[in-house]
Order: structure tokens, then sequence, then C-alpha cells
């Protein structure tokens, strides 16, 4: 199916623009401080009066509600634009995902997709998004720092730039292994996670067979190798980090004592070594601050590689517009393999046409499931033809709601049971009302609390198999799609409740329905136009009915 090809970060530029505007701005306003500090300790020796003292200190206070002010817009700003970039990768990888075929979905555990839009995502936001705006608020303050300390006193300033520099190239020393340690922690995260799904979902189990021991050790291996990942990367962060601030502690020291000697021999005011003790404090926290925004960008670069790389190769499907199937769904000598290996279906061939209904029989592993999957498009195939076009060749969006396909175990969703069953959200409640009668959930929905607006709960089991299927019946029939797959739909049933909504199927004013089942009747089976029989991958015997 036509897709788009997207491999860049959501960046947002024109707000990173902005962002980085105020940073570098806040940067130099907070640079300023050390004027102001060298203007008082200049004037404080003529100060005679009070009224002298608040002309003179009145440009401070200024500054400290500028100060203010600018410091909060700037980190505000900053932690907004990581958010919402934060938010743009979220919704980018979940548009990825959610336009992969099922048999492209199955290749990773979903405890892997889990972590890319969580984990994963989080780490971005922290170590790449909310630290570029930084690297110009730094280089501000840097620039800044290295004219007035020139100022001040030229070789104190040549002093602080050497230590600076020193200080500068420190961190790159741990990025490749804190960027490597990085991407092994994002690993052991998502191994981690997909075990605790594993656990959680398959809790009864472990229950009935007495293996919590043995859950537990396996949570317990699965947290110590994600603890490991997580300590091993936050060891080699902070061996940095004290490493860096050692120089940054000699970047303070060695000029205050130069400058102290300078004021000694009378090369520098006295008022102007409280300005180099300021100065180097603050040269030592932009260039503290850029390293380690520096560093944390460089060693996202392999965690951001992974996600560019998976939006690359997983690009977000093209919206094409839905197109009515009319004429026939076919397959021609298709085969198809789930792994590249044993073929499931082989050399299958069979043109299912418009306004008929088809029933699939045969032993469990034959392919009939495989083929229904095949035929809605979920795992796709060469050989398959919609009115004669390639499925292949279609638009992403051309066969949406047109080819529904009812499995085994429908899923139900966290929400009501009336959205589970509109699940577009139409509002057609007559509609509604009327596939809930056709698929006998009356007696259902009148024992639940609030009858339809009842939430219901995969997870918390308040659904036998047989309702659940019955749900996922109803919403392919409120769908009204063009052809009606269904996988063994009746199978959870009790068989008088399993016959009649065979009969309500068999009755359906639908262009196509293609229906799996292993025991139907043979009165039932007379009402199919076709039978067909699978054996093997192949269908091995066909029977037409022509009805009335």
């Amino acid at each position: 199916m036509k897709q788009t090809t997207s491999a860049a970060l959501p960046l947002s530029r024109p707000f990173l623009a902005l962002v980085c505007t105020l940073e570098a701005a806040y940067g130099v306003i907070s640079m300023f401080a050390a004027v102001l500090l060298n203007h008082l300790a200049i004037s404080v020796g003529g100060i005679g009066t009070v009224e002298e003292l608040l002309r003179a200190g009145l440009p401070v206070i200024l500054f400290a509600l500028v100060y203010g002010g600018g410091r909060a817009l700037a980190e505000g700003m900053t932690q907004l634009y990581a958010d919402r970039a934060a938010q743009g990768l979220r919704r980018a990888l979940n548009r990825s995902v959610m336009s992969m075929d099922s048999a492209t979905f199955a290749r990773q555990d979903t405890g892997e997709y889990l972590n890319l839009m969580s984990g994963d995502v989080l780490l971005i936001r922290d170590q790449y998004y909310a630290k570029l705006p930084l690297v110009f608020c730094y280089a501000a303050q840097f620039v800044f720092c290295v004219a007035y300390s020139l100022i001040l006193n030229p070789v104190v300033g040549l002093v602080i730039m050497a230590l600076s520099v020193t200080q500068y190239f420190t961190p790159s020393l741990f990025n490749r292994a804190i960027g490597r340690r990085t991407v092994v922690q994002s690993r052991q995260t998502a191994a981690f996670t997909s075990k605790l799904k594993e656990l959680l979902l398959g809790f009864s189990v472990v229950k009935s067979y007495g293996g919590e021991e043995q859950a537990q050790g396996e949570f317990d291996r699965a947290d110590e190798s994600m603890t490991r990942a997580r300590v091993g990367a936050a060891v080699l962060t902070q061996v940095m980090m004290c490493v860096n601030m050692g120089v940054g502690w000699a970047m303070v020291v060695i000029p205050v004592v130069l400058s102290g000697y300078f004021v000694m021999t009378g090369a520098m005011a006295v008022g102007s070594l409280l300005t180099v003790f300021y100065i180097a404090n603050r040269y030592s926290m932009p260039t503290i601050g850029f390293a380690d925004a520096w560093s944390s960008i460089r060693g996202s670069r392999g965690m951001r590689e992974k996600l560019a790389g998976f939006l690359a190769e997983h690009p977000a499907a093209e919206p094409g517009e839905s197109r009515p199937i009319r004429r026939e769904l076919e397959v021609r000598e298709m085969s198809f393999s789930y792994h590249g290996d044993t073929p499931t279906l082989r050399q299958v061939s069979f043109r299912f046409e418009m306004g008929k209904k088809y029933l699939l029989l045969g032993e469990s592993g034959c392919g009939k499931s495989t083929l229904l999957r095949v035929l809605s498009g979920q795992y796709p195939a060469q050989g398959v033809y919609v009115d004669g076009t390639p499925m292949e060749d279609l638009s992403a969006g051309a066969l949406a709601g047109r080819l529904v396909l009812v499995g085994q175990q429908p899923y139900v969703f966290r929400r009501t049971v009336a959205d589970n069953i509109d699940f577009l959200h139409t509002g057609d409640r007559a509609r509604l009302a009327d596939v809930v009668d056709k698929c006998r959930l009356g007696d259902l929905v009148a024992g639940l609390p609030q009858g339809l607006d009842t939430v219901v709960d995969e997870e918390q089991r308040q659904l036998s198999g047989g309702q659940k299927a019955r749900i996922g019946l109803a919403r392919a029939l409120y769908t009204g799609p063009d052809v009606l797959l269904l996988d063994e739909v009746t199978s959870a049933l009790d068989p008088a409740t399993a016959r009649e909504i065979e009969e309500m199927i068999l009755e359906l004013d639908y262009p196509l329905v293609i229906h799996i089942s292993h025991k139907p009747s043979r009165e039932l089976m007379a009402r199919y136009n076709g039978v067909l029989t699978m054996d093997r991958g192949q269908i091995v015997d066909i029977q037409r009915h022509h009805l009335a």
C-alpha cells in the first residue's frame, strides 16, 4: 500500500527558534550582573549619602526584576517546547505503529512498542529536546564572560578561557560510552516491560499452576538486567560530572588567586577582584552547563537514530479515499508464509463473488484463518485482487471499513458497550439497537448496571468469551462493510445461540460473507452459495449451491 516517508524526529523549528532566542537573551541578562557588580564596587568608595546609595542600587533592583522574569520565561518556554516536541514524537511513532500491517506489527513484542512511546520518548525529551535551547543560553553566557574578562584583565581572561576549554572537552571522553549504555538501557527496559506485561496477562495461569515463585524469579531477572543497565549509565554520567566539577572549581580558584596577585601589584583595582570571582564562577557554570547539555545531546544520538530509523522504516500511511468493492474478491495462485519458511497457504485460487456467502471448512492449522487475514489485508501477499486490482496497489485507506475481519477472540476496549460496538462514534442509536438485537446481546445489556452505557474492560474479565464474540460481531455489523470475514465467531457460544447467530448471518443482506466454522449443520451448509474445504494450505474441495 502506498505510504509517505519521513526520517527526521519532530522538532517544531519556529517554536525551537523562539525558545533558543529567549534562552540566549536570558544568558546575556544573567551575565550582565558582572557589569553591575563591577559598577557598584567602583562606585562604593564615592557614596556618601543614602540617596546616592539608593541611586547606585536602583539598577541592581531593576536588574533583579528583569533577571527573575527572564529566567522564569526562558525556563518555562524550554520545558513547554520539550513537552510539545516529545508529544509530537509520540504521535508520530503511534501513527507509524498504526500504519503497520499485522505481519509487521507482530515482528516485535508489544512491550517494545510500549517502551518506544514511553521510556524512549521520555529519554529523548530530557536528553535532547530540553537540552537544545540550553546550548544557546550557555553559549551566550560564555561569550559574554570571555569578552568582559578580557576587558577586566587580558591575562586573567586568557587563563579562564584555557580552563574552560579543558572543561568543555572533558565530557567528550565519555560521550560514546554513555551513548552505548543509553541504548542498552532502552533495550533492557523494553525487555522488562515485555516480561511484566506477560506475567500480568498470564496471572490466572500462574496462580492455577502454582508458578508464583517461578514468575517472581523471571520478574527479578528482568528487573536486575534493567537496573544494572540504568545504574551503568548513571555511574558513567556521574563520573563525568565529578571530573567536570573538579575542573570547574579550578576555574574559580585559579583566576581569583591570579587576580589577587594583580591587585597586590596594582595592575587591577580591588573592586574588580569581586567581579573576577563572580565571572570565574559564572564562567564555570555555562561551561559545565554547555558541556553537560552537549554531552546529553551527543549521548542521545544512538536513541535518536533508533527512533528516526523506526519512523523511516515504518512511514505513516497516506490517507486514501475509501472505495466500494463492487464485483469480487479474488486470489490467484496465492502463497503465503508467516516467517518466510514453510508456506501456510500454497497456490490458493478462488473468486469470491459479491452478493454471495461462503463457508470455509477444514481441520485446525489447515490455513483457514490465515486466508481470512490475507483477504482482509492484515497480512500482505501477492495474488489478492479487489475488483481486478492488486490489493498492494491500493492506497492505505482505500479498503478502510470495506473489509472487516471478526476473529475468534475480539478485543474489548475499556469503554462502554455502546462505544465498543459504535467504534467510530457515529451515534446512530437506532442502528445500535438493531445490531444488539441481531447478535443476541439483549440479555447481556439488560443485566449490566447502566445497560449499553456500562464501561467494560478486557482485563477485568466482566464478559465471557461468547459475550465478547457477540460484541465483536455487533461491531462489524454496525460498521456495515462490503465484505464480512468471520473466523469461528460462534465457537464460544452454546449450541442454541450459535445456531441463532449463524442463521442471522445467513439472513444478512451483505454483499459478501466468508465464514469459517468447524461444526456446521448440514441444513445450514446447504444455505451457503459455496462451501470450500481446505487442507494443508490448499483448497481441496469446492461445493457450489445455486440458491434461488
